[in-house]
Parts: structure tokens; C-alpha cells; sequence
């Protein structure tokens, strides 16, 4: 998994329920396998097309950069799962 210079998590994700913006919390990781862990980690900024943006729709690949916990390794196959105030939740 990418860092950037300051340890915050580079991913590329594809949200296929709900929205994410800066700020959002991601509350659990899914692996490959199907196995979630618990996670506190934030969305700090996003990009699309190399452009900085401040929300990504469902359905929309885009690059996070997240900081906090990721209660264990992160990798190109694991799902970040989120809640929104509505309850959505964001994978």
C-alpha cells in the first residue's frame, strides 16, 4: 500500500454504496477473503482524474488519501467500509 511523506494511506477505491468526502470516517476493512477487522480512519482528501475534488459519488473509482488505524495491514484487494449520517454504507 502507498504512504505519502507525512504516513498517510494513498488507495485507489471504487464506492459502490453511498458518497465519501474529507472528513468521513471508515470504520471497518473487508479482505479479500470476506473477513472485516475494525478500522478508525478518515478521509483527508480525494482525487479524480488527477484532480482534487471534495466528494465521490457512488460508483466512482477515485484515489482517498486516508489517515488513523487500518487494525492491520492494508492491501490492494481490501474493502474500506464506512458509514455516512445516514447509514449508507460506503465500500
Amino acid at each position: 500500500m502507498e504512504t505519502d511523506g507525512e504516513g498517510a494511506f494513498l488507495v485507489i477505491v471504487r464506492t459502490l454504496r453511498g458518497t465519501v468526502w474529507p472528513g468521513v470516517k471508515l470504520h471497518e476493512v473487508r479482505e479479500a477473503a470476506g473477513k472485516e477487522r475494525p478500522a478508525d480512519l478518515t478521509v483527508r482528501r480525494i482525487w479524480l482524474f488527477q484532480r482534487e475534488i471534495d466528494l465521490l459519488s457512488p460508483g466512482s473509482t477515485g484515489r482517498l488519501r486516508i489517515t488513523g488505524d487500518p487494525g492491520g495491514d492494508l492491501a490492494e484487494d481490501s474493502v474500506l467500509v464506512g458509514r455516512t449520517n445516514d447509514e449508507a454504507p460506503l465500500t
